[in-house]
């Protein structure tokens, strides 16, 4: 990011693959997102006084020519993902398409948005935590129905809830030291206020999360197995049995395999990255 950040600059960035698709997305944000993209739509007036969550039908143009036929989402501030205001514009998935569609944008008052802005900006406005926005990447690089079910939960919110709990518990800790420390003289009401087993309970909570960080990490990041061995030892078949697809050539012929070939699988839901390899063997 810039070193002097604007905020509430508007924004946008391409949301889908660029590759031939049905749909293609760009999406914009950031103050006036919405009147910019009005200037670029054959329905301006429409667009402008539509309401938030709701879709607009018409045409991106670049003055008299047709760039093509999209439907405008509108979010209105704060009630978007960003908290300010969006226009999402879906367009057809042709790589030209999205990438002429986007490059208007551009040279028309829109910056190109960082790596993650988007969510950043989410962040910064108050419509995530640290926990949701780092389930964001999460479940966009998830490899296994697994790893993308945990990242879903914390998306949702369950990592965060759980520390949250943590952090009240603490609070209500804290404010009965607080109590025994400033009224003294009230030492007789305030006995036993304070209760040990409240700060080992959330020391026990914290222990648990910090525990389960090597295994989260394990499904998330996955893990990476290499088959090796002399030639001709079923290597490649191994490798094409696990992936249940003929993936490597497999023959009897020793030395078929010269180079190397990976592929993610799945081990009970641990995303593990496969490496076939070719046979050792001894050289003089």
């Amino acid at each position: 990011m810039a070193e002097k950040y604007t905020p509430d600059e508007p924004i946008a960035a391409v949301a889908t693959a660029l590759s031939p698709a049905a749909l293609g997305i760009v999406r914009t944000s950031g103050k006036g997102c919405i009147e910019l993209v009005s200037k670029l739509f054959s329905r301006p007036t429409a667009l402008c006084s539509t309401a938030g969550y709701t879709i607009v039908y018409g045409w991106i143009t670049d003055g008299t020519e047709r760039i093509d036929e999209v439907l405008a989402s509108v979010f209105r501030a704060p009630k978007s993902f960003t908290g300010e205001d969006m226009v999402e514009i879906s367009c057809h998935g042709g790589p030209s398409v999205v990438t002429a569609v986007h490059n208007l944008l551009l040279s028309h008052g829109f910056r190109q948005a960082e790596r993650g802005e988007f969510t950043f900006r989410a962040y910064i406005n108050g419509k995530t935590d640290l926990t949701r926005a780092e389930a964001v990447r999460e479940i966009i690089d998830s490899h296994t129905d697994a790893s993308r079910g945990r990242a879903a939960g914390r998306l949702a919110g369950s990592l965060y809830e759980e520390i949250d709990s943590i952090k009240k518990l603490l609070t209500d800790t804290l404010a009965s030291i607080e109590v025994e420390v400033e009224y003294p003289e009230d030492e007789e009401t305030i006995a036993g206020s304070f209760d040990r087993a409240g700060i080992e309970k959330a020391v026990g909570s914290l222990q648990t999360l910090a525990d389960s960080w090597k295994s989260e990490k394990l499904y998330q990041d996955g893990a990476r197995v290499v088959l090796c061995g002399r030639t001709n030892a079923g290597k490649s078949s191994l490798f094409n049995a696990i992936l249940k697809e003929d993936r490597a050539i497999v023959s009897e012929v020793a030395g078929t395999t010269r180079d190397w070939l990976e592929s993610w699988a799945s081990f009970d839901g641990i995303p593990v990255r496969l490496f076939d390899t070719a046979g050792l063997r001894e050289t003089t």
